[in-house]
């Protein structure tokens, strides 16, 4: 499958599946393999419940049901990419 990706143009991913990672579970997500990092899509986290609150160059992540401090994340001004510095699942 071709996908477009912000900014880089568009990549191939032969492989989708369901992941868990630190207790977050995600489902139908693409491999890349030329990617050299994991991408979240913001919108998606937001239906299943999760709340991001973007100030400067920071983005803080919660839990719509607990409102606490779950994720932080910082932007990389070369890229505009946000980059998880913690996250803890819900």
């Amino acid at each position: 499958m071709k996908l477009g990706v912000a900014g880089e143009g568009s990549t191939v991913s032969k492989v989708q599946g369901d992941v868990s990672i630190r207790g977050l579970q995600l489902k139908s997500v693409y491999f890349c393999s030329k990617f050299r990092n994991n991408l979240i899509s913001v919108p998606q986290l937001n239906v299943i419940g999760y709340k991001f609150f973007f100030l400067g160059d920071t983005c803080r992540i919660a839990y719509r049901e607990e409102n606490r401090l779950i994720g932080l994340a910082h932007k990389d001004i070369g890229n505009n990419n946000y980059y998880v510095q913690f996250f803890y699942s819900k």
